[in-house]
């Protein structure tokens, strides 16, 4: 059965849903409070929501794939079979969906002067997935 991660950054919070096919079957939800960081995670229709550290914060996807693997969801990062990630930049050039390649990541760039906040976040966590993954994604 194919699986894929869905990933939501924002200026505050991070996202990340596990769909298998059209069905999700995890998400976790971190967010920024007054200097806390705050993660719920929820499975089976369960929420369990605990403090993390910024460690967990700043490696987020170990984070999750650390609960994920503890609730055999998957077993390997080659469990998921695609990746796809929300991003909202101004333009027309952003407003259909796009394979994230070298072409986007400099439209990006460019849209970045506009739309610091949540583009320079977005292009980081690009690079954190293509860190976390390898080359290929």
């Amino acid at each position: 059965m194919r699986k894929f991660l869905i990933v939501n950054t924002g200026s505050a919070s991070k996202k990340y849903a596990v769909y298998e096919e059209d069905k999700q079957v995890a998400f976790l939800h971190i967010e920024t409070e007054e200097k806390k960081y705050i993660s719920t995670f929820t499975f089976n229709s369960q929420s369990v929501k605990s403090d993390i550290t910024i460690k967990e914060f700043d490696k987020s996807l170990d984070y999750l794939f650390s609960l994920l693997q503890s609730k055999n969801i998957i077993s390997a990062k080659t469990d998921i079979t695609g990746i796809g990630m929300r991003i909202v930049a101004p333009g027309l050039y952003f407003q259909t969906n796009r394979i994230i390649d070298k072409d986007y990541i400099t439209n990006l760039k460019v849209a970045v002067k506009k739309a610091p906040l949540h583009l320079e976040l977005a292009l980081k966590e690009i690079d954190i997935l293509k860190s976390f993954f390898g080359k290929n994604v």
